[in-house]
């Protein structure tokens, strides 16, 4: 089979400047805030999906945020690295927040250990990925799909225990009635969402664990 040449090969880019993905991305975030303010912090890091994606991270309760997004391979932003090479001091943040970058970097699992060593023990590491299953799939073509058993397995690795994962964002954008939005539909979300905690070796949760209520999405007009 030839190969397609590379001006028509599918870019992520183009999808992340569209106005449907700048919707989906907005909802997604609306459900994450309660997650992002329930934790606060000194430092943190933000791998947003891209650079046409908005910069602040909206909810956040920490102190400075470093800013980075995927670029031709590696990562660029408030400074230029590989992902799997952070230029960060090992147990240095107190939150990582991951969106939608895990779907183009090749070295994925690198990157989620190199999430591990920088963030500080009782860090939490939050992630979004768009599901293999969802019904816009069509649409991020040139988007690496992403495993979620597999991404569970590297987190508990690199030594984090996972705390929530569920489906976020919309449906397919059509007028199919509420009753499409429950959680018998769930897989076919956009999305889905992860919350992992760092704990040191031997250390175990004490009491119970706050649950934090991920709000509805609604589907974009």
């Amino acid at each position: 089979m030839p190969q397609v040449p590379p001006s028509s090969k599918p870019c992520p880019a183009h999808w992340f400047q569209s106005t449907a993905c700048q919707r989906v991305l907005a909802l997604e975030q609306r459900a994450m805030t309660p997650l992002l303010t329930a934790h606060a912090g000194v430092r943190g890091l933000f791998l947003r999906a891209s650079a046409s994606c908005p910069g602040e991270l909206s909810g956040n309760m920490l102190q400075h945020v470093c800013r980075l997004y995927p670029r031709e391979g590696q990562l660029g932003g408030d400074f230029d690295c590989q992902s799997e090479r952070l230029p960060l001091a090992s147990e240095s943040l107190s939150l990582v927040y991951v969106q939608h970058a895990l779907e183009q970097c090749q070295d994925w699992p690198d990157l989620l250990e190199e999430v591990a060593r920088c963030l500080q023990p009782e860090g939490v590491l939050m992630l979004t990925v768009f599901s293999r299953f969802s019904l816009w799939r069509s649409r991020w073509q040139g988007l690496l799909p992403i495993d979620r058993s597999r991404v569970l397995r590297c987190c508990e690795s690199a030594g984090l225990v996972i705390e929530e994962r569920r489906p976020i964002g919309p449906l397919w954008p059509l007028p199919l009635g509420e009753s499409l939005h429950g959680l018998q539909f769930a897989p076919c979300r956009t999305s889905w969402a992860l919350v992992a905690r760092k704990r040191r070796a031997g250390m175990t949760a004490v009491g119970a664990r706050r649950n934090v209520v991920f709000k509805p999405t609604a589907r974009p007009t």
